[in-house]
């Protein structure tokens, strides 16, 4: 009788630990993705040129049919057209996808005679390539404004 219940006992702390070892081991699987190595639940800092912003379905409209974009990823482009409420601003490497309603943090100006960039921190959702030689495509939300640069146009 006695060692009948020392199995049992033993199943079931056996059973707890694997439990608990599962448990631990998706929260690191959930902490460190390796299907997107890039997408983070830490806030990383971008750099985007103040111009713009452009609605998502003009800017598919336009990788589609501007010659720039010849060899463009068609399962990218058909990926963001999903992102209908959303607007796109431009780095050097990246355009940069955010929501209708994150975008009015960042002070979006336009001007013809300098160069205005702004500086925020954010998490980046995804991120996509749009095809050899083209930048790639980040979705970034949690928008944390921080600076605005002006650099002249005249030298």
């Amino acid at each position: 009788m006695e060692n009948k219940y020392f199995k049992v006992v033993l199943i079931v702390i056996l059973i707890i630990l694997l439990v608990v070892g599962g448990l631990y081991l998706f929260y690191l699987m959930d902490e460190n993705p390796s299907d997107n190595p890039i997408s983070s639940k830490q806030k990383v800092t971008l750099t985007v040129a103040s111009e713009g912003p452009y609605d998502v379905d003009k800017f598919c409209q336009e990788v589609r049919t501007h010659p720039y974009y010849k060899g463009y990823d068609n399962e990218t482009v058909e990926w963001l057209d999903k992102y209908d409420n959303y607007q796109i601003l431009s780095s050097s490497n990246a355009f940069v996808v955010i929501s209708k309603g994150e975008i009015g943090k960042i002070h979006v100006l336009n001007a013809n005679d300098a160069f205005i960039n702004e500086t925020f921190e954010c998490e980046i959702v995804e991120n996509r390539s749009l095809g050899s030689g083209l930048k790639d495509v980040l979705v970034v939300r949690d928008i944390d404004y921080k600076y605005e640069t002006v650099g002249s146009m005249l030298k």
